[in-house]
């Protein structure tokens, strides 16, 4: 991975893992979310026509649209109510780990052998994943290994692995549809398509969370709109760029680093040196990914 890349995707990470915080210290996540696509839709509107006018969406760019946002609907219903269980350091670890794993595993299936990692980008992705094992496990142990895994089909940790996998899912159809549209105009769409699709759901079950949120929320739904947009197009951007996918997804992991921060110093969540170890082990595998080609 080049320089610029690394960097590129360590500033969009900086931002996913603020706005994953904000949402946290919400009220009502899944509420708080659909009211961020919408905010971010105002708010990147006029940046949108704007390009639109320069790079119109083909034909064939539409499948792509549809299926990410299908995709995202689910991710942030499932990131939600993780997030409603949930410890911000434990959640975000496992919602963000999945991808690693499995897109080095299917992207050369589906997107071709040039997709396949080299001997220290695996090495590197194994780090990552160990890492954010290390950072997700509620304690150093034999027993507490064995109750992360039976977790997994339950609570917060299994609404993590669920949005985990819709993480991989999209990441390798945004792979694909960035090569039809221009990556601006395409991350704008699938926020606001995606509002659309769950909006029968909020207006029809939601409508006092609605309120409540508006209320107490609408300016931190705001500026989470303007980081989610703004992190995400920075990955669609690098996208474009001559790097591994699988890169890409496990280099983003280094937010898993500042959300563990967020997570113990701000909102004072428990085991926060082994966090911090699993952190460092994450930062080891990104080294690793930086050097790899």
């Amino acid at each position: 991975m080049t320089s610029l890349a690394l960097i590129l995707v360590v500033v969009s990470a900086l931002g996913h893992s603020s706005w994953n915080y904000l949402t946290k210290s919400s009220t009502h996540k899944v509420v708080f979310l659909w009211m961020m696509l919408i905010a971010s839709g105002l708010i990147y509107g006029i940046p949108f026509w704007y390009r639109l006018r320069s790079y119109p969406i083909p034909a064939d760019g539409w499948p792509y649209v549809l299926a990410t946002c299908i995709i995202h609907s689910l991710y942030f219903s499932f990131l939600g109510m993780a997030y409603r269980k949930g410890h911000l350091s434990t959640v975000y670890p496992v919602a963000r780990g999945t991808a690693p794993v499995l897109v080095p595993i299917l992207a050369p299936i589906l997107l071709g052998a040039g997709e396949r990692p080299s001997a220290l980008g695996g090495i590197g992705i194994a780090l990552v994943v160990v890492g954010i094992q290390v950072v997700g496990l509620p304690g150093v142990s034999t027993s507490a290994l064995r109750r992360f895994w039976h977790d997994l089909s339950r609570g917060p940790v299994g609404l993590a692995f669920l949005t985990g996998l819709t993480t991989t899912f999209y990441t390798l159809v945004d792979r694909q549809g960035v090569k039809h549209i221009d990556p601006f105009v395409y991350i704008y769409l699938q926020m606001v398509v995606t509002a659309f699709f769950l909006m029968p759901w909020m207006v029809s079950r939601k409508r006092a969370e609605i309120k409540y949120e508006w209320k107490v929320n609408k300016w931190r739904a705001g500026v989470v709109g303007l980081l989610c947009v703004g992190a995400y197009g920075i990955i669609l951007w690098v996208m474009t760029l001559p790097v591994k996918v699988s890169y890409i997804t496990a280099g983003r992991e280094c937010s898993i680093l500042f959300s563990s921060l967020l997570g113990v110093v701000l909102l004072n969540e428990p085991r926060g040196l082994q966090k911090l170890i699993g952190s460092a082990v994450i930062v080891s595998g990104i080294l690793c990914i930086t050097f790899a080609r």
